[in-house]
């Protein structure tokens, strides 16, 4: 009978002993990094990427321009300009809005200043009533010059950008409407998230 009682036993401390050895060799089937790194390394570094990648859309400012213009010509040769409308939406988070600041202010006013519309921008809608009558008034120049321009564009956005950082949204927008008077400019900020 102890024949039979050990036969069992046996069969377990073989089986045992094979799957310790599997188990201890089992590691060393899978190749190894040559540099002495531990075998996880590379996944770490993967996941590092991503965060990475991740991190470089969160630091991604996006600038999109719509604008509008009429134009209005008198009697088959005068070609004046009716009105014009320039709008501009920033968005991003507000860490990458303030770091891109000077970027942002710059692509703007490289932008204004090259549209056809800036000689036509207006210190303020100067108009007279005569008579019951709006006309325009009698000023030398009622036209912004482009230093003043580009320095309104440089505040309006500054006060935006800061402003928005202080509320330190995810996601911000900023809606810059830049239209025919200067004196009217306006960017606000909305936080998306």
């Amino acid at each position: 009978m102890s024949n039979k009682n050990n036969k069992p036993q046996r069969t377990y401390a073989i089986v045992s002993v094979i799957l310790i050895h599997i188990f201890l060799a089992l590691p060393y089937s899978f190749s190894q990094p040559t540099d002495g790194s531990p075998f996880f390394e590379p996944q770490l570094s993967a996941l590092q990427r991503q965060q990475q990648e991740m991190s470089s859309v969160n630091n991604t400012v996006h600038i999109t321009k719509s604008s509008t213009s009429s134009y209005n010509i008198v009697d088959s040769q005068t070609g004046l300009v009716g009105a014009f409308d320039t709008l501009y939406l920033i968005t991003g988070s507000s860490d990458s809005l303030d770091s891109s600041k000077k970027i942002i202010i710059s692509t703007i006013q490289d932008d204004f200043n090259n549209s056809p519309t800036i000689g036509y921008i207006r210190l303020d809608n100067v108009t007279e009533e005569i008579g019951g009558a709006s006309l325009p008034a009698s000023v030398v120049n009622p036209f912004a010059d482009p230093r003043m321009i580009n320095s309104t564009i440089t505040q309006h956005i500054t006060s935006a950008i800061d402003s928005a950082h202080s509320l330190n949204n995810a996601m911000v927008a900023i809606k810059c409407d830049f239209g025919m008077i200067i004196g009217e400019w306006q960017c606000n900020h909305h936080g998306i998230i």
